[in-house]
């Protein structure tokens, strides 16, 4: 049986999307989205899609993505929740994201909405979990090196996002939260969420 779900991707505005509901006017407030559109010269790098769950996804354990991601870097936010990891609280197959067996299992309910971001070219979506040695040392090191280094983002799961220049520095591949505010924040097992592109 195919079904079709509400999407809500950062291409449409509030005003063409005929649901009104909980997803109602995400797209034209997030500023994540906005910055990544700036730096891509009015398109962004990643893809955003807002789903607003019905009964048919709950009982299913499923949602359809707008696209097929292009690697298996994927970030999934319950709007209003938490960040939830894939492989233990999610997966993806082709243009399918599912729950069933996995941690978001049981935990969502209609009317939720999943905020998903997926990369389409050169993107990185990394999630690193931080040790004593590194919050020791003030710094860590990316898998691949930014193209605009000003423009990563990262955010501590569970946190507020962080800002390249006040809360940490990129150098190369490395970030560096030494001197910075991140570093008094940080403990042994945090996990950061960082978004770039790479070339």
């Amino acid at each position: 049986m195919t079904t079709s779900f509400p999407i809500f991707t950062r291409t449409q505005t509030a005003e063409s999307t005929p649901f009104d509901g909980p997803a109602a006017g995400l797209v034209s407030t997030n500023i994540q989205d906005a910055i990544l559109e700036l730096a891509s010269g009015g398109t962004s790098p990643l893809n955003f899609d807002y789903i607003a769950l019905n009964s048919i996804n709950i009982a299913e354990k499923k949602v359809s993505l707008a696209k097929i991601p292009s690697s298996g870097a994927i970030s999934l936010d319950v709007v209003g929740g938490t960040t939830q990891f894939p492989g233990s609280d999610f997966q993806v197959a082709g243009k399918e994201l599912s729950w069933d067996g996995l941690g978001m299992d049981g935990l969502l309910e209609e009317g939720d909405v999943l905020r998903v971001m997926y990369p389409s070219d050169y993107v990185e979506i990394e999630f690193h979990e931080f040790t004593a040695g590194e919050i020791l040392s003030g710094e860590f090191e990316l898998t691949s090196q930014p193209i605009f280094p000003s423009l990563l983002m990262m955010d501590v799961v569970g946190g507020a996002p962080q800002y390249p220049g006040l809360d940490f520095s990129v150098e190369g591949r490395k970030i560096v939260f030494r001197g910075f505010s991140l570093e008094t924040l940080l403990e042994p097992g945090d996990i950061a969420r960082i978004i770039y592109q790479s070339y």
